[in-house]
């Protein structure tokens, strides 16, 4: 008998989330033996009982949309770099000169004490600090200000990219991608259906008969196949099976060229929006 077959990791199934398990469970019934013992047909049966399930649980859902909360986050860094830059653009000029630059700078202080580095966050802590940053903006009176020295288009910006990014992560409005309860249940349901398949598959195996070797090998190909293509990696939580979802990472920002002075010691002129931080790591998707 090959120790291939009994090798353990056929006693763990490959890491796939729901999609995957189903499309992993609906090719091993296809491979499944014709002429197989009584227990491994009623741990057939139990697995396709349980795939019917969870199909039509899949059936019922939205489909995803992975680039939405990637386009969300993009576009709330955007809004607040487009506002932290006019407002720090006044920054530059003589205090004394120009009565905006004592504006500029209590509003950068205010708002924007650390820079932009609260863009580099994972998304719902960035949203936190974004909310943070409005309501600081009520509380203190400072709309007129920033309308004073941004204008009030930047500010809208900020408040439309920032209700969509709370409606997107499911934050502000309840998320209609998010996992539901009878989701996990049904995906634990045949993850341990399959289970129990192979483990009567392995039951069938004897030493003397090479055919039921052969049978076995035939039988689980399909999960061979799928836990060759899987990427590894599992979630915190296996109990509802390892889904595998990776959130997206926000494209690069190139920075703006530096101020660039103008004649002897004259001030220098007014900088472009700051660049907005990348993030080094993935960020936590929408659950």
């Amino acid at each position: 008998m090959s120790n291939e077959l009994v090798s353990p990791r056929y006693f763990q199934l490959p890491p796939l989330d729901a999609p995957g398990t189903v499309a992993m469970a609906t090719s091993t019934l296809a491979s499944a033996p014709k002429a197989a013992p009584p227990a491994v047909k009623k741990a057939l049966k139990k697995v396709a009982s349980t795939l019917a399930e969870m199909k039509e649980v899949l059936a019922g859902e939205p489909i995803a949309m992975p680039d939405v909360s990637r386009a969300a986050d993009l576009s709330l860094d955007r809004s607040w770099g487009g506002l932290s830059g006019r407002i720090s653009s006044y920054t530059f000029l003589p205090e004394d000169l120009y009565p905006k630059v004592s504006t500029a700078n209590e509003l950068m202080r205010t708002l924007f004490p650390d820079g932009l580095s609260f863009l580099k966050l994972p998304y719902r802590q960035e949203w936190a600090e974004s909310e943070r940053r409005l309501e600081r903006i009520e509380m203190m009176g400072l709309e007129a200000k920033i309308h004073e020295v941004a204008g009030r288009d930047h500010l809208e910006e900020v408040r439309r990219a920032h209700r969509v990014y709370g409606e997107v992560l499911g934050i502000t409005r309840p998320n209609p991608l998010a996992q539901a309860p009878e989701r996990a249940e049904k995906l634990r349901a045949l993850r341990k259906a399959l289970n129990h398949y192979v483990l009567n598959l392995l039951a069938c195996l004897d030493e003397e008969d090479p055919e039921t070797e052969e049978m076995v090998r035939r039988a689980l190909q399909p999960i061979d196949e799928f836990r060759a293509a899987a990427p590894g990696r599992r979630s915190a939580s296996d109990d509802d099976g390892p889904e595998t979802e990776v959130p997206p990472v926000a494209s690069p920002v190139v920075a703006s060229p530096p101020p660039v002075a103008v004649g002897g010691g004259a001030a220098p002129i007014a900088p472009s929006p700051a660049p907005i931080p990348v993030r080094s790591t993935p960020t936590d998707a929408p659950s």
